[in-house]
């Protein structure tokens, strides 16, 4: 039981840095009166809040089963 929690928190963690580049990029296009909020739900996304305009919006971030392709560059 106890490996399944700690997977669960890997997970959660692995998936702040993401929500905190987010959070830096709009931050930079965007002035925030407020700080930015990240936080972590348990089945392993994370909603990140933020304002835009004076209106503050909720987006959820998670990892998607299927990743796109990408181009190789040599």
């Amino acid at each position: 039981m106890m490996d399944e929690k700690q997977a669960r928190y890997d997970h959660l963690m692995a998936m702040i840095r993401p929500a905190e580049r987010l959070c830096e990029a709009v931050h930079e296009i965007i002035p925030q009166s407020l700080d930015v909020e990240i936080t972590p739900f348990s089945d392993g996304s994370v909603a990140v809040v933020l304002e835009i305009e004076g209106i503050d919006y909720q987006v959820t971030m998670m990892p998607l089963p299927s990743q796109r392709e990408r181009k190789v560059i040599n």
